[in-house]
């Protein structure tokens, strides 16, 4: 992974023996930035466009057009995952720690600028066409999209006015994000004390975390689906799978080199005969070339 810079700042850290979640000193460490990956930003596309056409409710005929496009809210989460555990788990290679503060800085930096843009955009169309009513619910639900806390805010706001209502309010989606940031307040915690005292349990954990998260999803939507949809705890499984996929890439053994093909080894040959000298005098009486050219 390509280092970016580097930093003193507070890491998670500790002598063995201090227990598992060590103590926090400061170190030096390497701000580490994944390569591109295209094929992300594929599925990131075909996610927010499932979302995006389901909510349109656009129909064929009889036919509704992506009518299970709000699985492209999980898909964005499991890929969030295993993003930053990517990202953490190179770190954590490179330096023996993780930067807890520039971990939340390189977020914010990612996610507060088009935030705010789109909030400074929201303002004046808001003030122009929204009640007083709705004006107060749209100042708030800013605060709450601020603040990370859009799926508590809007939880309470459909209980009170409906699902209807809460459909029409311009940061709804926000709620996601919410889910995602209340994550990474633990999860890199957890993470490095893993990695640093029992690395070999990072792997069972993460995959009895996802099977606990299912069956606390599957009994919280039985019992308060509303509840459920908004909840960390409903979707912190999708976003472990994200997680046990990066901690599998990451132990999968180097494939072996690959083998020579026909092309480069005819260019090798091409390069140690080109300082040979092909005049006649060169070539022996019995050189297997002259014998070649003997054959018929």
């Amino acid at each position: 992974m390509p280092v970016t810079g580097q930093d003193c700042s507070w890491s998670l850290a500790a002598p063995p023996g201090s227990g598992l979640f060590g103590s926090l000193h400061v170190t030096t460490e390497s701000t580490v930035k994944l390569s591109y990956r295209p094929e992300i930003d594929g599925m990131r596309a075909v996610a927010v466009l499932s979302v995006i056409v389901y909510h349109l409710k656009i129909s064929i005929g009889d036919f509704d057009l992506a009518p299970g496009g709000f699985l492209g809210v999980d898909l964005f989460f499991v890929l969030s995952g295993y993003l930053i555990t990517r990202i953490i788990l190179a770190e954590l290679r490179e330096t023996d720690g993780v930067s807890i503060r520039n971990f939340y800085i390189r977020r914010a930096r990612r996610i507060l600028p088009p935030l705010l843009l789109v909030m400074l955009v929201s303002i004046p169309a808001a003030l122009a066409i929204l009640t007083p009513s709705q004006l107060e619910r749209f100042g708030w639900s800013l605060v709450a999209s601020l603040g990370f806390a859009s799926n508590v805010f809007w939880y309470v706001e459909q209980g009170r006015y409906g699902a209807s209502s809460a459909l029409l309010e311009p940061f709804l989606h926000t709620w996601s994000l919410a889910i995602e940031e209340q994550y990474y307040l633990l999860f890199p915690v957890l993470l490095a004390a893993f990695h640093r005292h029992r690395p070999n349990w990072i792997g069972p954990a993460l995959v009895l975390s996802i099977a606990l998260g299912l069956a606390a999803a599957q009994l919280l939507t039985m019992r308060v689906s509303d509840l459920s949809f908004f909840s960390p705890t409903s979707r912190a499984w999708e976003l472990l799978v994200g997680s046990l996929l990066a901690f599998a890439a990451e132990r999968r053994p180097a494939p072996p080199p690959a083998r020579p093909c026909l092309s480069s080894l005819w260019r090798r040959a091409l390069g140690s005969s080109s300082s040979w000298s092909w005049s006649p005098r060169s070539i022996s009486r019995h050189s297997p070339i002259r014998e070649l050219a003997r054959s018929p």
